[in-house]
C-alpha cells in the first residue's frame, strides 16, 4: 500500500508491504524503528514474549526534539508483523508507569496508525517487525 503526506516534519513511512517498509526514502526488510529524530534497523531479533523495558533504552533517550531535548514519546507503536500478538504485561506497565503508552498490532496497522499519530502532529515512535515475520521473533 503505498501512503502519501503534504508536509512532512518527521520519518514518514511511504510503502510497507511483504517486501519491506519505506520510510523517508529508505527500503527496510528487516525490524526498524521510527520517530521524529529516529530511523534504525537495529531492533533485537528476540521474541516478543522475551522484550524488556531495557530493550527500550537506547531509543527512548535517543529521540531528540527539534530545540534538542530529549523527549519521551507518548505513545510506541509495536508492529508484531502479520499476526497480532500481546506484550508482556510487565513491560507494559513499567513503560506507562514512566508516562509511555505501549500498543501492539499487526505491522500493517502500525504503519496506518504512526501516520495518523504523525499527522496530528503527536510524540510517537513505532518499532515493526517485518509484514512476513515469523511467530518466534
Amino acid at each position: 500500500m503505498k501512503m502519501h503526506l503534504e508536509e512532512a516534519r518527521q520519518h514518514m513511512i511511504s510503502h510497507y508491504g511483504t517486501d519491506g517498509i519505506t520510510i523517508s526514502g529508505q527500503h527496510f526488510t528487516s525490524a526498524v524503528i521510527v520517530s521524529e529524530s529516529v530511523l534504525s534497523d537495529e531492533w533485537p531479533e528476540k521474541a516478543i514474549t522475551s522484550l524488556v523495558v531495557e530493550d527500550f533504552e537506547p531509543w527512548l533517550s535517543a529521540d531528540v526534539s527539534q530545540s534538542g531535548e530529549t523527549q519521551l514519546p507518548e505513545i510506541i507503536l509495536y508492529g508484531t508483523g502479520a499476526k497480532h500478538r500481546f506484550l508482556p504485561p510487565r513491560l507494559v506497565a513499567e513503560l506507562s508507569a514512566r508516562g509511555v503508552a505501549i500498543e501492539a498490532m499487526t505491522t500493517r496497522a502500525a504503519c496506518r496508525t504512526y501516520s495518523v499519530l504523525v499527522g496530528e502532529s503527536r510524540r510517537v515512535m513505532a518499532i515493526m517487525l517485518p509484514v512476513d515475520a515469523e511467530e518466534s521473533v
